[in-house]
């Protein structure tokens, strides 16, 4: 929700507090450089980290059991899908139907882009041969994190515990569902000096309807959001 451009200009401003969630490229980094342990998700589903490339910054990582369940359940379907396509080039290509290495990898690429699982399998393709296979050690490297997202916050541990980061970032999907159609006019407002004239400030335009989701959101009243 929150890119890191946004994050380092919000970062200048003390009174600005923000929430947001790794993506899942950053999160394995994370468990790569030992920042994450896996293991302690066997005792616990909710952790505090640190890492160096966030400096000051608060890590909460969660492991929520019924989505892991359910994304292992997905992956092995989408598997499942592009194996049985892949088995049907490989039979035009053993039969002599469909040779040549460009054309053959055309076919083969439409397949497994499809479902976006050509990290999964290892393919070899020559003029007149096609075999593939899966990639055991890759597919086992993303269950390990399936279930696993982690919030990113500068919000101190004094004004929110742990427990209190997830149930916030996980209520701001009720922003997702507000609706953007709607004409309330709010479109921004651009900052007053202390003595009335309009001050230089760059201004934020935001939807009425997007603050009043964030104002639910975080149990703040809309004009409290807007300032």
């Amino acid at each position: 929700m929150i890119s890191q451009k946004a994050i380092d200009e919000m970062s200048k401003d003390a009174d600005v507090a923000w929430i947001t969630a790794l993506r899942s490229s950053s999160i394995r980094t994370l468990v790569e450089q030992r920042h994450l342990q896996l293991g302690l998700f066997d005792e616990r589903n909710l952790l505090e980290i640190s890492s160096p490339d966030f400096p000051g910054e608060r890590l909460v990582a969660c492991r929520n059991p019924e989505l892991a369940k359910m994304r292992g359940h997905t992956r092995d379907d989408l598997l499942l899908a592009t194996e049985t396509n892949l088995e049907k080039i490989k039979l035009r290509v053993d039969v002599g139907n469909l040779v040549g290495k460009d054309k053959i990898g055309v076919a083969v690429g439409k397949v497994v882009n499809q479902y976006k699982v050509a990290k999964h399998f290892d393919l070899v393709i020559t003029d007149n041969s096609f075999t593939f296979t899966r990639m055991a050690d890759n597919i086992a490297a993303e269950a390990a994190l399936d279930g696993l997202y982690i919030i990113r916050t500068s919000v101190t541990a004094q004004r929110m515990d742990a427990a209190t980061c997830v149930r916030t970032y996980k209520s701001l999907a009720q922003v997702e569902r507000v609706s953007f159609d709607q004409d309330d006019g709010f479109e921004g407002a651009t900052n007053s000096s202390p003595s009335g004239g309009s001050g230089a400030c760059a201004y934020l335009s935001v939807h009425v309807g997007l603050l009043r989701g964030v104002a639910h959101a975080t149990g703040l009243g809309v004009v409290d959001v807007c300032r």
